[in-house]
């Protein structure tokens, strides 16, 4: 087959990893033009300077996958194929006018089909098996680890201020990458240090190639996000075979299962927070004290299990049904 697809080719950004690894599968077996959506990242391990040179010269007769925001669906080159990613339970006006626009949409997850209000087909995104495997870890303490932007709807202050009431006197660690490449996090630092000492370490951002050793060092990897259209750092994290906490609501739920320490949610408020959401368009699940109260019961549960010398090899096993490769296969069928 001949395609086209537009998205962001960068390694810092989920938009961008999912572009390029959807890219490097599918050139395997077929002939794919990439335009980049901004300046393309050279990266050593996404060899995609062909498919960016065929770009140059896309063929309009082919149908053209755009990997973006659901408001950013209104520039193709070939026959329109939104695949957006996102994290709210409803769209603006203007954003339906984009999804309907295209001749076929594909969602990552059911949760999103139930958003986007027509016929879209479901191709799950995936993880490097490869690079993202379980690695021996040598830890004198347990360590957990959070991975994502620092902003409101991943709960940033949450998670440092339920680590630091759970762990007032253990030897434990929680490292914290979380570096926000659009409002930066100085003061977010600050406040995490002034609240764990000792106990936390700030990592910085650092190659794509870095972040499964990163993840394999680790002892668990934990989120208590509000929404997401995915969420990539836990499935890598279940792919390291590593304890891993999750909030049971949108994107998500398309891949954790009981393997996962889960925190269920019920009620939701409309996303604000001054920078991406503005309080006028969707809502996003509420975590309150019953959510901060699992969670760190959780934290709880995994540091006995870990100090017991205890392994979690189901979120392996779990993580194995997710590949890129898989992913390819089933945007493939979608457009056959």
């Amino acid at each position: 087959m001949e395609l086209n697809i537009v998205g962001p080719c960068t390694t810092q950004t989920s938009y961008g990893l999912v572009t390029l690894n959807l890219v490097k599968e599918l050139s395997r077996d077929h002939t794919v033009s990439l335009i980049s959506l901004g300046q393309p990242e050279h990266h050593p391990h996404f060899p995609v300077e062909k498919e960016l040179q065929r770009g140059k010269f896309a063929s309009r007769d082919n149908y053209c996958v755009r990997i973006f925001h659901q408001h950013s669906l209104d520039l193709f080159c070939g026959k329109p194929v939104g695949f957006p990613i996102f994290e709210l339970d409803r769209f603006t006006p203007q954003e339906y006018h984009h999804v309907n626009s295209c001749e076929k949409l594909i969602s990552c997850s059911k949760w999103a089909q139930q958003v986007v209000h027509r016929e879209s087909s479901l191709v799950p995104l995936g993880v490097d098996l490869d690079l993202f495997k379980p690695s021996p870890t040598f830890n004198k303490k347990p360590v957990f680890l959070h991975i994502g932007k620092v902003e409101v709807r991943k709960h940033s202050r949450e998670i440092v201020d339920c680590f630091a009431e759970e762990f007032k006197d253990e030897d434990v660690e929680l490292w914290l990458a979380w570096d926000n490449i659009f409002t930066g996090n100085d003061d977010w630092n600050r406040y995490a240090v002034k609240k764990l000492g000792s106990k936390v370490r700030i990592m910085p951002r650092m190659d794509y190639l870095q972040v499964p050793k990163m993840i394999q060092a680790a002892d668990a990897v934990i989120s208590l996000s509000s929404a997401e259209g995915w969420n990539l750092p836990i499935l890598e994290g279940m792919a390291c075979g590593k304890w891993t906490i999750a909030t049971n609501c949108t994107g998500q739920t398309e891949f954790i299962d009981d393997s996962v320490h889960q925190i269920e949610v019920d009620e939701m408020d409309w996303a604000f927070d001054g920078v991406f959401f503005d309080g006028k368009v969707g809502k996003w699940y509420t975590i309150g004290e019953k959510q901060t109260t699992q969670f760190k019961l959780h934290l709880r549960s995994i540091f006995n299990n870990i100090t017991e010398g205890k392994l979690n090899k189901a979120t392996r096993l779990r993580a194995q049904e997710f590949s890129w490769q898989e992913s390819a296969k089933k945007l493939v069928a979608c457009l056959n």
